[in-house]
């Protein structure tokens, strides 16, 4: 991938993790219990931290920052239906940060995306348990 190329795929995974972020917060509010709704809001931590690495990424190779989204409102379907449609997004995620991690060739960039996909790997195993769990209530 080309240094512009992306910087461009770059901005767009920076308004992607703020967009991740404030769904999850939102498909808490649908949590059934508080430890699934903690479990869930730990994810929307770790996607705002996944933007803050990002952007930091972003702004060593092009000096500036990034621009963002001025409000975000997701729509969340159902709790069910959620985690299913997050369960894809989540190994998507992780398919596309292993690509910007074996792409790269410097160590600072490398400990960063391998962080975040690894991340992203774990929320999808989380997700699906919470699925799993949701069957039986």
């Amino acid at each position: 991938m080309y240094q512009y190329e992306f910087i461009e795929d770059l901005e767009k995974t920076i308004k992607n993790e703020i967009c991740d972020a404030a769904y999850y917060e939102k498909l808490a509010e649908q949590a059934p219990n508080a430890q699934t709704r903690q479990t869930i809001l730990n994810i929307a931590k770790d996607e705002k931290r996944h933007e803050q690495l990002f952007s930091k990424v972003y702004m060593t190779l092009t000096g500036t920052k990034p621009s963002k989204p001025a409000r975000v409102d997701p729509q969340v379907p159902n709790y069910r239906t959620a985690l299913r449609e997050r369960i894809i997004a989540e190994i998507d995620a992780y398919e596309h940060y292993k690509d910007y991690y074996l792409q790269s060739n410097r160590l600072f960039y490398r400990d960063i995306f391998f962080d975040i996909m690894h991340d992203e790997a774990e929320h999808a195993m989380r997700l699906q348990l919470l699925l799993t769990e949701s069957k039986a209530e």
